[in-house]
């Protein structure tokens, strides 16, 4: 049975472990694993993570099956001077517990915790060769631009921005 909640700081080594086995698969062949590893680093040190939370006001949600910890997401205000556009940083399930329906009950939780605040839409970057992007377009997103940004280290991300109306 999958189970999800909003989580804090507590969680960081559960998102660590989830993040170092999802991505190394997930990006295969589409970033190298130099790239790969700058990222890991970059978004999921503890330090990054503790910023995200207590500073940037992130909120994860955890996926539980059972007890064990498959997938997470998380959400903030886009921009502190229009707070109805929210942003998707986060949304990762663990290899073996994809295609069951845990990344849309994910997102579906975000928007119910949003709209209640005025949510009018949600954007994300997504890797334009991340078969992620079908997913999301299957949730109503749609491709709004695209952006290459440099992300230091001699690494790009090659992404879509999408949106969805809430």
């Amino acid at each position: 049975m999958i189970s999800l909640k909003k989580v804090g700081t507590e969680a960081i080594p559960i998102i660590r472990d989830l993040a170092s086995a999802i991505w190394p698969v997930t990006y295969k062949g589409i970033i190298s694993d130099e790239q790969i590893d700058y990222m890991l680093d970059w978004m999921y040190s503890v330090d990054s993570l503790q910023q995200q939370i207590l500073k940037k006001d992130h909120q994860f949600i955890m996926a539980y099956e059972d007890d064990t910890p498959v997938g997470y997401l998380s959400y903030s205000i886009n921009d502190k001077a229009n707070q109805t556009i929210y942003r998707l940083h986060k949304l990762y399930v663990s290899n073996d517990h994809q295609r069951k329906g845990i990344a849309g009950k994910l997102l579906e939780y975000m928007i119910t915790e949003i709209k209640p605040l005025g949510a009018t839409e949600i954007i994300l970057n997504v890797n334009r060769h991340n078969s992620a992007v079908q997913f999301y377009k299957a949730k109503g997103f749609s491709v709004k631009e695209e952006q290459m940004l440099d992300i230091g280290g001699g690494f790009f991300m090659d992404d879509y921005i999408l949106g969805l109306m809430c």
